[in-house]
Formats: C-alpha cells, structure tokens, sequence
C-alpha cells in the first residue's frame, strides 16, 4: 500500500522524477516540502543481498542544484548523487557496509560507539536474503 502523497514543488521536473522512481520500486512517499521529501522503507537492496527490516525507516530526501541527498539520522547515513537513483544506490551501500562491517562482529573487535551501531542494525533487520 502507497503512501499519500503531499505535494508543493519547488521544481516539477526533480519531482515527477522522484515519483517515477518511488512508483517503480514500490516506495512509499510521505510528503515534500519545498526544501526537502520524506520516505518510508522497510526493505533495502544491494547487488543480490535483500534486508528485510521489522519496521520501516524515515529517510530524508534533499536536493541542492543538482545533487540527490538522502539522509537516515537513525542509522548515521547520508548519500549522494547526481540522480535520486544514484543517491539511493548509495545509501543501499551504505547500509549493505555497515552490515557487512558491524551486524557480524564480535564486540570485543568494536569501539563503544560500533557496538551501539551494531545493536540499532541487528534490533532492524528481520532477515537478511541472499538471491544468489
């Protein structure tokens, strides 16, 4: 099920962009002001790993000229790119990193602030598919 939409555009181009490409992946969007939009996922993709999450994070999208911002606070993720498809592919590796640095680790191997990163991501993901 979508989100509803709310909508007051700065530029309708970036916009309908940002729409086509939530509509395609099955994004749902949350609102746009006119400096910044709001989605919601529950699942995120990188090369064939999937991660399910047990409940959906808030992920702040900005766009300054021609750079896509996307920014989760929860997680202490920020991305780029020149596209909104481009930043999001950067926040999926970003997010596959820090599971693959972090979810795995043994606490000993782990700074105090990795060990609460560590804890955020394991009390997240719900499992974690293969589609290899």
């Amino acid at each position: 099920m979508k989100d509803t939409l709310i909508v007051k555009p700065l530029d309708i181009q970036k916009l309908n962009a940002l729409k086509d490409f939530m509509y395609s992946n099955n994004i749902g969007f949350i609102e746009h002001k006119e400096t910044f939009s709001i989605i919601e996922i529950d699942i995120v993709r990188f090369e064939d790993k999937i991660f399910v999450l047990n409940e959906k994070i808030t992920l702040t999208i900005t766009v300054n000229k021609d750079t896509f911002y996307v920014e989760n606070n929860f997680l202490d993720i920020l991305s780029c790119g020149n596209s909104f498809s481009e930043a999001m592919e950067a926040f999926n590796f970003s997010f596959y990193a820090n599971i693959e640095n972090y979810y795995f680790e043994e606490d000993n191997n782990l700074t105090h602030n990795a060990i609460k990163l560590k804890n955020k991501l394991q009390s997240l993901v719900k499992k974690i598919i293969n589609e290899s």
